[in-house]
């Protein structure tokens, strides 16, 4: 296993063991060696809110490198980590909060970003020396992930003053139709899974959306090609559409909440995870076997009639961190019992 999910395993794992002690009161009886407050000051190792995605294995000890820095997908499990464990102690709290200072924010239009990017436009480019930079090119951070990141804190995301919170909700069950849709066409595609379930966990357990919320209008995530005067976009800029009005009302036909998008998650396809045991039977574990002939016998064993052993959101999360993809499979093992409560 590469440390480049460092971060990201780190707060999926402390989250998960924070509910478990003290929501479901099911503790994980399995050993660390550290404690979560010395996690956190590996890595954030200067306490000024700069998170590393690993603190010391290069390439991933650089939070502003573009493909291996601290991106959202590291930075969504350890705020929910940090957000719960505030409940059971304040300290906690200080981390966070330092967390959303230091997040670069575009002197145009004001979106904060994740570290893993860059000042644009730069030098050399077609910006006038004498201006301003504009934007920082690392993950959006939109509205879903401000709601988020708002509950986190122990803050309303819908009684905000700056009106994210609806936005910011349908921008969430926008992300559970592309989960859905996706899954129902690749039983290996569950890396997004994960802070989806995170996201969603956390909207459960702090200020859930319960007045309905209207679909349309979609929400306007901020992309450069939206902004006026803009000869040339950063090359480094990338986004995800959002799903056709129409297939986003076949999961959600009038409006949203926290229950609705949960009751549509609930439904998420079968993924290969969730015939792992019947493969075990037939195939035990061999790291030598190529993913592609991996596919081909889940395949034809799927064909043939094996039975799932697993729902939906289980099966993603155990073929995720399954052994042979380098993953700990215990840190699946770690969330049954919430995803079955929850998300089943």
């Amino acid at each position: 296993m590469s440390g480049g999910d460092t971060a990201q395993r780190e707060g999926w794992y402390w989250f998960g063991v924070w509910i478990r002690q003290n929501v479901l009161h099911d503790p994980w009886t399995v050993p660390r060696k550290l404690a979560f407050e010395e996690v956190l000051l590996l890595l954030e190792p200067k306490q000024d809110g700069v998170f590393y995605r690993h603190p010391k294995l290069p390439p991933w000890n650089n939070p502003y490198d573009k493909d291996y820095g601290f991106s959202r997908d590291q930075m969504v499990p350890l705020i929910a980590a940090m957000g719960a464990w505030s409940l059971s102690d304040p300290k906690f709290y200080s981390p966070l909060r330092r967390l959303w200072n230091a997040l670069p924010e575009d002197q145009l239009g004001g979106t904060k970003h994740t570290f893993n990017g860059k000042w644009w436009p730069g030098p050399g480019l077609w910006w006038p020396r004498d201006k301003d930079i504009l934007i920082f090119t690392g993950d959006i951070v939109g509205p879903a992930t401000i709601n988020f990141y708002r509950r986190a804190l122990r803050e309303n995301p819908m009684k905000a003053s700056d009106g994210n919170g609806p936005n910011g909700e349908r921008e969430l069950a926008a992300n559970v139709v592309l989960r859905l849709e996706a899954a129902a066409t690749d039983k290996d595609d569950t890396g997004d899974d994960l802070n989806l379930i995170v996201i969603l966990l956390l909207a459960i357990l702090q200020f859930p959306s319960t007045d309905p919320i209207v679909i349309p209008p979609l929400p306007l995530l901020p992309t450069l090609s939206k902004l006026p005067n803009f000869p040339i976009p950063p090359p480094e800029w990338h986004t995800t559409s959002l799903p056709p009005l129409a297939v986003l009302k076949r999961w959600f036909p009038s409006d949203i909440t926290t229950d609705l998008m949960i009751k549509a998650y609930k439904q998420r396809p079968l993924s290969y995870g969730s015939y792992l045991g019947a493969y075990r039977k037939a195939y035990g574990i061999d790291f030598s076997v190529p993913t592609m002939e991996v596919f081909r016998r889940m395949n034809q064993g799927i064909q043939d009639g094996w039975n799932p052993d697993a729902k939906g959101v289980y099966g993603a999360v155990r073929w995720y961190h399954r052994e042979e993809s380098g993953a700990n499979p215990m840190l699946a093992e770690l969330y049954a019992p919430i995803i079955r409560a929850y998300l089943e």
